[in-house]
């Protein structure tokens, strides 16, 4: 399978955060489908790493986000950051 990897934090920097969460909502469901699918698999929680970056964390957090904690990279992972946060968010009815 291909895919395409995204540096956020660069486009952070390049095009600005409303112009960043507008091309990142082209790539999520509609809000509905989002809600039928949590109905259906009873998720209501969201996860990321990201990382460690003054940047990244304020993004995240001003979605509601809430770090848990960090880890260190594996080995076979590009690094930019050694150390990953980590980002919860719970979906309320």
């Amino acid at each position: 399978m291909d895919y395409i990897e995204l540096n956020l934090l660069e486009m952070l920097d390049t095009y600005g955060e409303d112009k960043l969460q507008a091309v990142l909502s082209r790539f999520m469901c509609p809000c509905h489908k989002v809600q039928e699918a949590q109905f259906i698999i009873g998720g209501k929680a969201v996860y990321i790493e990201c990382a460690s970056s003054p940047k990244l964390f304020d993004f995240y957090s001003a979605s509601q986000f809430v770090q848990f904690g960090q880890r260190e990279r594996d080995t076979d992972e590009i690094a930019e950051s050694p150390i990953l946060v980590q980002m919860l968010k719970y979906f309320r009815d």
